[in-house]
């Protein structure tokens, strides 16, 4: 039997009322955001403003709507490789990593990290290492692979 003191209890009911208050307005407010950043894409504007909306467009898409986000790296995959930026390379490629990683797609997801890992090492780009570090280390140990995972984690 769990014990309620009457002031728990309305602060309980305070925060649950206007949780259910505010919630549907953040994702309104998000879903537009994503919206506008869609449009953003689509629009003849300088390819490093495109690559900051897609990125800010893939990363909730790689749980939430995978096919999308992997039709959006596609598409950042293209402008890194004709503006021949190695950067967004490595980025387009984290986000197919993180993608295929987030729908059990593990053969898929580790070249793609190892890549970005082994790429992002070559020219010191140590953040880079460490988000693909990161994500190696989840992706070994989503596969068993727990000695491994614990080297790059």
């Amino acid at each position: 039997m769990t014990h309620c003191t009457m002031g728990y209890c309305i602060k309980t009911f305070y925060v649950l009322a206007l949780t259910s208050l505010i919630l549907p307005f953040a994702l309104k407010s998000q879903n537009a955001y994503l919206d506008s950043l869609a449009q953003v894409v689509q629009t003849d504007v300088p390819d490093s403003v495109k690559m900051k909306a897609y990125s800010q467009l893939i990363w909730p898409n790689t749980k939430i709507n995978t096919n999308y986000a992997l039709e959006l790296t596609a598409d950042m995959m293209k402008i890194a490789r004709r503006s021949d930026r190695e950067r967004w390379l490595r980025q387009a490629q984290y986000y197919y990593a993180v993608t295929y990683k987030n729908t059990a797609e593990f053969s898929k997801a580790l070249p793609y990290i190892d890549s970005v890992y082994f790429q992002s090492e070559a020219v010191k780009d140590t953040t880079f290492m460490a988000y693909a570090s990161y994500q190696k280390a989840v992706i070994l140990k989503e596969m068993g692979l727990y000695e491994e995972a614990i080297e790059w984690a």
